[in-house]
């Protein structure tokens, strides 16, 4: 337990605890005061049942609660993190009160049994929050959930309450908690909030305007693929990006959610130091912030989270800054000679295909290899004094994910240290559809082929096997390749390459160009377009 939430908890979640607290305490004792002498002769012949009753109808424990928002999975919701900071404030104010009612009537305090919840309390707050031994503990003690059983033997032994009032508190349990799950499910789906219709993408930005980017980390090592990208965005003080950087982690041994902006908390401790677990990233893109002073702005936060629920941290920054495009890493990191390195597909996997789903802008998904260029140090630019970086980009056109990747491209365009070849790619047997092509994306690809460091060329390819040929032929031309997802579109240059594609949340080219087999050394970002949803989203929570 980290005593230090109850301090920084909201107005709103104390005036919602106590107001929870106090109203069914107040109205479950009215009767009590208007006819005691009814109520004592219940109590005498139901064994003090009504008390138990009264006391646990009008409160709900932080654990209940907690474990009703995790199988909602709503707990990094907006309103799931006010229910957790209420039930927390709660479960403080209620165990205060117990204990007073212990030392001032000393006689109930052996029916009442507060020695079994006073311990755990005085036991939670004594032993760290998080790894690496709250979360042990959790592990280890999890079985002792039988307790239940314990004290309803506890209750019986001391004539607290009696099997027919046991009974019907439990028939009682299990009723409210069926409504209340129904409720709040029928009431309240977060995934609303991001079918939003307002374009949210690179290409509906204005010429030369600031590109807002928000990049989500997991491990270190993703530092220096998520610098490189943003190089590549060119920023200047004429073209700047502002970046939210979001270090995710999985929740581990605590129960409550946690959500850091460090530029408040840097504003709020001042210049004292205070220990972080992003402290190495926070310092990778501080300087990375200082060496394109005027043309980057950088904002770090730390999200810990259930792995279940990290896409819902990132899809709500996304909103709240106004993202054009979320930057994701993918769940494999590869080394130069095919070896894999990492592989998350417990947490980061799922991550990437959450956020694909729901996101409220743009998705890129950033395949990392090992090679000469991830392996600088995590400030080094890729785009250097003395460095080039060759950019290839495969284009199929007529489609939004296509007119995205051109978009990052034009951006690209305005750093002569960068090489790029557009690959276009056209259906042999379909010139007519050249033609077709060209007039639907006439402005965008002809300002991206007039550019002095683009190098264009169309590429006919009759099925997905002669596109996988030419692939090969220049994996090992370049270091960069930029491409569209295109899911769920067919297209005669990828017939094939879909059926035998591992990883659907690549995209059939983008999946080829990842694969362990290929020997490239190449990165590979896989853009998808926002998906502007004009229907409601139900039923996503499963």
């Amino acid at each position: 337990m980290d005593f230090s939430m109850i301090t920084r908890t909201g107005n709103k979640a104390w005036t919602i605890s106590t107001v929870g607290l106090v109203i069914p305490l107040a109205l479950g004792f009215i009767p009590l005061i208007i006819n005691p002498e009814r109520i004592e002769r219940i109590e005498k012949s139901n064994g003090h049942g009504i008390f138990v009753a009264l006391v646990t109808h009008s409160t709900s424990s932080f654990a209940v609660i907690a474990s009703l928002l995790s199988e909602l999975q709503i707990q990094n919701s907006e309103i799931g993190r006010l229910a957790l900071s209420s039930a927390l404030v709660g479960d403080i104010l209620r165990i205060t009160i117990t204990t007073n009612i212990v030392v001032v009537m000393g006689v109930l305090s052996v029916k009442i049994d507060q020695e079994f919840v006073l311990g755990a309390f005085i036991l939670g707050l004594s032993v760290p929050e998080g790894p690496p031994l709250g979360s042990a503990l959790v592990k280890k003690l999890q079985f002792f959930g039988v307790v239940e059983i314990g004290i309803y033997n506890a209750l019986f032994d001391n004539n607290v309450i009696d099997g027919q009032a046991y009974a019907v508190m439990i028939i009682s349990v299990m009723i409210i908690a069926s409504i209340v799950h129904w409720s709040v499910k029928l009431l309240y789906d977060p995934a609303r909030k991001y079918a939003g219709y307002q374009k949210r993408n690179i290409k509906g930005l204005k010429r030369n305007s600031d590109i807002r980017i928000l990049i989500t980390l997991q491990k270190h090592n993703h530092i220096s693929a998520a610098i490189d990208f943003l190089d590549l965005c060119c920023p200047t003080h004429e073209s700047p990006i502002t970046v939210d950087v979001l270090h995710v982690i999985e929740l581990v041994g605590r129960a409550l959610p946690v959500f850091i902006p460090h530029c408040l908390q840097r504003q709020a401790l001042g210049s004292a130091s205070h220990k972080s677990y992003s402290d190495d990233i926070i310092l990778a893109f501080d300087i990375y912030e200082h060496d394109n002073e005027n043309a980057v702005s950088i904002n770090t936060y730390t999200a810990i989270s259930p792995a279940k629920l990290m896409f819902e941290d990132v899809c709500n920054l996304a909103l709240d800054k106004v993202a054009s495009i979320i930057i994701l890493p993918f769940h494999i990191r590869w080394s130069s000679d095919g070896v894999v390195e990492s592989d998350d597909k417990k947490v980061l996997r799922a991550l990437n295909q959450r956020v694909l789903e729901i996101a409220p802008c743009s998705v890129g998904i950033l395949v990392t290899r090992a090679n000469s260029i991830s392996k600088a140090t995590p400030t080094t630019s890729i785009t250097s004094e003395y460095s080039t970086i060759r950019l290839a980009v495969i284009y199929l056109g007529g489609n939004n994910d296509d007119d995205e990747i051109l978009c990052l491209v034009k951006r690209a365009m305005n750093n002569p240290r960068i090489n790029i070849v557009v690959y276009h790619l056209v259906a042999k047997d379909c010139i007519a559809e050249l033609e077709d092509l060209m007039v639907d994306d006439h402005e965008l690809l002809q300002e991206v082929k007039n550019g002095e460091n683009v190098n264009y060329q169309e590429i006919f390819t009759k099925d997905g096997s002669q596109t996988a040929c030419f692939l090969r032929e220049i994996v090992n031309e370049h270091d960069y390749f930029i491409v569209g997802r295109r899911h769920g579109i067919r297209s005669p240059q990828t017939d094939g390459l879909s059926e035998w594609s591992e990883f659907p949340e690549l995209g059939a080219i983008g999946d080829f160009l990842a694969a362990p087999d290929l020997n490239s050394c190449a990165s590979v970002m896989v853009v998808q377009q926002q998906l502007l949803r004009n229907r409601e989203l139900k039923g996503w929570i499963l």
